[in-house]
């Protein structure tokens, strides 16, 4: 049997998903501020990108839950592609176990995340982060919402909001994610 991180079974990618794009790289044990597959064969013109919460442990050679069902929901909806973002970006399964926010650090996730809006012309961006119990995650939120106001950007979801008014998280304990129907909209 394979080990993968943390002495568990590696989860793959769906064949043919494997991401070709990952920022930083070389990739970073701490942070992650992009990962995605946006040649398909050629550069998408369509990819879904998502911000979710903060990364786990999926890189460019493991998968993990969360990844594979934006993987899921990308085909879902026609997607050419698809490109996971963060509102913070420290790395950690559980995010009871992040340290205190780093503006810097956040500050560099801000500028990854311009650079993929900008180079996949992207104006609007699901959100997928449920509702933040950490302190540094409830502050990237509002930091990446201020952002994405001042850029004219859109943050969408489906279905209900969680009941402190935020797009769920795509792997929800009890209901699956739903992406099917109307988008609503956070901004």
């Amino acid at each position: 049997m394979e080990i993968g991180k943390k002495g568990r079974q590696p989860l793959r990618f769906p064949p043919g998903e494997q991401p070709d794009h990952w920022n930083p790289n070389p990739e970073s044990p701490d942070h992650r501020f992009a990962l995605g597959r946006v040649l398909t064969p050629t550069r998408s013109q369509n990819p879904l990108v998502v911000i979710a919460m903060n990364p786990s442990y999926a890189d460019h050679s493991e998968s993990d839950k969360t990844v594979n069902t934006v993987i899921a929901a990308s085909s879902m909806l026609g997607h050419d592609g698809w490109i996971m973002l963060n509102l913070y970006p420290e790395r950690a399964t559980n995010s009871r176990h992040l340290r205190d926010f780093d503006a810097s650090l956040w500050a560099q996730n801000w500028t990854a995340i311009e650079q993929v809006l900008d180079t996949f012309g992207v104006s609007e961006v699901l959100g997928a982060w449920g509702n933040p119990q950490h302190r540094t995650i409830r502050q990237a939120k509002t930091s990446m919402l201020a952002a994405l106001t001042a850029r004219g950007a859109s943050v969408y979801y489906f279905g209900d909001p969680t009941a402190q008014g935020n797009p769920r998280h795509p792997t929800p304990r009890g209901t699956p994610w739903n992406v099917i129907g109307d988008k609503s909209y956070v901004l």
